[in-house]
Parts: C-alpha cells; structure tokens; sequence
C-alpha cells in the first residue's frame, strides 16, 4: 500500500483537505464551505457542529478521490485562530465560535491592556497586542455578558483543537494556539485568571508541541470519513503558521511569507525573540526559531466586499482592474473593514476610498483594492524588518490571492521586492500534511518534510516605474491612518 498524508485547513468561509504523497505530489483534494454568521455589528460567529460538518465533508470528498490502495498514516489539521469554542464537560459546544473577526471584546481587550500593563508578558508568557480577538479579553466578556455560557463550559479550544477533538476525543492544543489561555512559555494554565476574569484556569487546553501526536482517530470516524484506523493525528497548528511552514521559510529565514486568503497574514522566522506589541511574536515547532507574524483583518474580504457591492465576482473585479493604471488615478484604499489587526491594532479602525472624484469608476475601484491589500502587507512587512533590523528581500505568498497574476505583480511593485508563488497555493494544508508526516514517522523532523513537499512556481519581479509611482502612493497610505484615528473613535 502507498503511504500518504492527509492535511485538513479549516478556513474561516471553507475547509479544505488534500492529500500528499511523502514525495510532495498531490493526490487528492476536497473543500466544503462554512457558513458564517453576522448576527450584530462587530460580532462574527460560527456554528461549531457546522465546522466539524464541513471538515468531515471535504476529508470525505478527499479520501474519496484518492486512488486504490493508498492510505493516509498522518494527519495534522491547522484553523483559523484565534477562535474561541466553548465545550461542555460531555464534549458539546456552550454557544457559537466567536471568530478572530469578532470585535465586540474590544472595550475588556483595552481594560486588560490597562490592569495588567507590563505583568501581561509574564502572565502570558510573551507579548500580545491589546486585541478583542484574544481568549483572555473574550472570557472576560462573557463573563460580564453571558455567565451561564462559562458556567458549563469545561473546555476553550481553537477552531482545529475542535476538530482533532472530533477525531480522536483528546482535548489538547499547542501553545500558540492556546494563546490567552494558557501559557505560551510553559504551556500551563494562567492562574491569574481566576481572580482578574473570573474565569476557571481549567478550561485551557492541555498543551503539546505542533508536531507531537494528539492521538489515534476514532474507529467510528475512520470509518466515517474513509480513514485507516491506525492513522494518527498531530497536535497541529494554527493557518498562519501551517501556511508558514507549506512555504519553507523556516528552513530559507533570507524569505518573508505572505499568506493572501480573507485575510493577509505577513510573517517571517528570525532565530530570536523581539519585544514589539505590533507584531505578534509566536513559539514555533522548533524552540530555536521565533515566528513573527502580522495578521491583518481583510485581504480578499476586501475584494469580497467590492463584489458584493458591484455586484460582481471577485474574479471579474481583478479583470476590470486591469483597465486602471498603477495608482488607480490616484484612488487610495484602506482595507480596515473590519477594524485592523497588524501593525495598528485599532479595532475602531475603517475602511477609507481615499481621492475619490467623480471622475473615478468601478475598474478604479478595484484596482484600489488591490493595491490598498499590497500597500498593507508592505506596511506589515516594513514594521517586521524594522523589528529585526533584517530586510527580506523575497516574499513566499501562497493563498487564494496566490492565483491572480496581477495581484501578484501589483504585490511585487508596491513591495519593491521579488514575490515568488507557491506551486500548491493553499499551504496550510501542506504545512498540517507535514506537522502529520512528523508526528507518524515519515519524516525525521520538519526540514525534512519541507525538503520534500514544498515547491515554487512563478516569480513576480518589481518594475521601475510602477514601483516608482507606488513610492509616492505608499507613504500616503501610511500617513492616512494616524491623521483621521481620532475620528474613527467619535464615530463608533
């Protein structure tokens, strides 16, 4: 029987599977949408039993496609993060996921930012921006807006300790996912938590490295899903940092990473630990590494939004695009739609059409998106290497974004470096595939499986003119925030 490797990314509107062989050829694939909910402003949630429905259905499709007697022995599953879901002590969800969009924590996120000052790093064991999409600002939420909820709750979880949950019944995590809830340093419960959010320490995860293995799957579900049943599973990792480890850059650390899916996650490894709150500073599988990442809020959700409001396909967008010069005649965007994350951490924060004239039309518009989404990962970009002193002069991007050529080549102009494509764009199931081959043996350690699944395709190299033109654009778009920031809170 041939050998494979399942990876499973449980994406915010869909779940992807792929399986790889050891050697990095992709042998089958399935996606399942999942829905997400908007019952308020700022509020952003998912049925979590509607999580599990869409995994289980695009690991079906996958296996289901794979050819006559293979079989997966590992599987590793990364998520959108942070995500908070509530389990009760029989494994059941309290409430709907509240997804790393939410923002309705913001006022608890800046209270906790206030109380605990400087102690956070300790408590927390690193530096967290002053977010509402962390735990430890959503717990004290609830525990000032639905009590009940935490009185049954047992468990907090992330969007794949979920997942890994339904396949194996362990409850465990890694200790960046379980970030606000347990100890990223130590892997332990935050004590503190009890008296400053009123909440059990206990509900954190049990936490184990990336790589270490969660378990067995379930019988049951082997059977379910198409699965051997002595398949193991690995603890996994969060999207951002699967997406990382799909695109090689921990072993090749001269090489930025950009993953360009609803969101833009900018990131870069550096063999220590910087103390900055605009950036987020994250453990990785191998302790001598630290992964530097800047989330932002919308990449292609800013496309979306277009869409949805020209009442076009996002793919139709990018060909009117084409139409517009580079600087879109002088049309600016910020793509804070949904407040911003990376570098600015304003939840107030919105979206701006700056220079907008009469004159401008719809393939202006988009093209400003475009270039507003590649003006922010520059701005992400810029603050990291400001950090480490370190200038990277390759960007890895993988993601749905990966796959539209002028994205891509307005990306390399605006970033005045190379952007070179990954061959299989949805790394974050390459990175989970490789976090499973660790975990069953088939790789001796993660530069092994890198060596061995992650290619390239397409180079984009920056033009002189365009870049030249964005120069002037970008230090516009840097300058807009910090003068109408004010304005953003009168409004809210």
């Amino acid at each position: 029987m041939r050998d494979l490797l399942l990876g499973v990314d449980v994406g915010t509107t869909t779940v992807k599977a792929s399986i790889f062989a050891p050697h990095g050829e992709l042998v089958a694939e399935g996606a399942e949408p999942s829905r997400v909910e908007r019952p308020r402003d700022g509020w952003v949630e998912q049925d979590a039993d509607e999580i599990w429905r869409a995994a289980a259905a695009a690991i079906r499709r996958a296996t289901a496609a794979a050819p006559p007697g293979a079989r997966v022995v590992g599987i590793g599953v990364c998520g959108h993060s942070p995500t908070l879901i509530l389990l009760d002590a029989a494994g059941r969800p309290v409430r709907r996921a509240i997804v790393w969009q939410d923002r309705r924590a913001a006022a608890e996120a800046a209270e906790l930012a206030e109380r605990l000052g400087e102690h956070a790093v300790d408590l927390l064991g690193g530096r967290l921006p002053a977010g509402p999409s962390f735990p430890h600002a959503r717990l004290l939420w609830l525990a000032r807006h639905e009590p009940g909820a935490l009185r049954q709750a047992a468990h907090a979880l992330d969007t794949k300790d979920w997942v890994n949950y339904r396949l194996t019944g362990v409850v465990a995590s890694d200790p960046w996912s379980a970030k606000g809830l347990a100890n990223m340093a130590t892997g332990e419960p935050i004590a503190a938590w009890r008296e400053l959010l009123g909440v059990d320490p206990s509900l954190a995860p049990p936490t184990r490295p990336a790589s270490a293995r969660c378990g067995p799957i379930r019988p049951e579900v082997a059977a379910e899903l198409g699965l051997e049943r002595d398949a193991v599973v690995a603890i996994g990792w969060t999207d951002g940092g699967c997406a990382m480890l799909g695109t090689g850059c921990f072993v090749a650390q001269g090489a930025a990473y950009e993953v360009a899916g609803t969101s833009e996650v900018i990131g870069a490894v550096v063999p220590f630990k910087p103390d900055d709150p605009r950036i987020q500073s994250a453990p990785g599988p191998d302790p001598r590494w630290t992964l530097l990442m800047g989330p932002t809020q919308a990449g292609g959700a800013s496309l979306q939004w277009l869409g949805r409001l020209l009442d076009a396909e996002p793919a139709g967008l990018v060909r009117l695009a084409e139409q517009s010069p580079a600087g879109a005649n002088g049309l600016l965007f910020l793509p804070y739609l949904e407040g911003e994350r990376a570098p600015i951490w304003d939840p107030s924060a919105r979206g701006i059409l700056f220079g907008l004239a009469s004159g401008h039309g719809r393939a202006d518009a988009a093209r400003a998106v475009l270039e507003g989404v590649a003006h922010s990962v520059r701005h992400v970009l810029e603050t990291i290497e400001e950090i480490t002193s370190r200038r990277f002069d390759e960007v890895r991007v993988c993601g749905g974004g990966s796959r539209e050529p002028l994205w891509n080549q307005i990306k390399a102009d605006v970033l005045g470096r190379t952007v070179r494509c990954t061959a299989q764009a949805e790394t974050g199931s390459l990175g989970a595939a490789m976090l499973g081959g660790v975990t069953a043996g088939v790789f001796a350690d993660l530069g092994a499986g890198a060596a061995a699944l992650v290619r390239f395709g397409t180079a984009y190299h920056p033009r002189r003119d365009p870049a030249e033109r964005y120069e002037a654009a970008h230090r516009r778009y840097v300058a807009l925030y910090p003068r109408v920031r004010d304005l953003f809170d009168q409004a809210s």
